[in-house]
């Protein structure tokens, strides 16, 4: 299974966080405006991966040779939601990956 995450905008143009799941072999749409809305109201959205030395990367993918095919470590969540400019809600989270694929030499 593969679970993706991605911004999208609604019928009003607000923009919203959705949850898509694809069983494999991933054959149909990437996107689906039938996936499900995690979140409403994204002002901003931005992932921080980190590597087994610590190193930070704005982006990751375990099955490319950048990054030796292995997983990040941790990933860093910032979230920020609101209605209008003034109106502003923050989140950061940091989430520590318990099982991790090393890097191949």
């Amino acid at each position: 299974t593969e679970i993706v995450y991605y911004v999208d905008e609604d019928r009003d143009e607000n923009l919203v966080l959705r949850r898509r799941d694809r069983l494999y072999p991933y054959d149909y749409p990437q996107e689906d405006i039938k996936d499900p809305v995690i979140c409403e109201q994204i002002k901003s959205l931005v992932f921080t991966y980190y590597d087994a030395d610590g190193e930070t990367y704005d982006s990751w993918d375990s099955e490319s040779g950048d990054q030796d095919y292995a997983t990040p470590s941790a990933i860093q969540v910032k979230l920020e939601i609101g209605r209008i400019e003034s109106e502003s809600f923050k989140f950061d989270t940091m989430l520590m990956l318990p099982t991790v694929r090393a890097a191949i030499d």
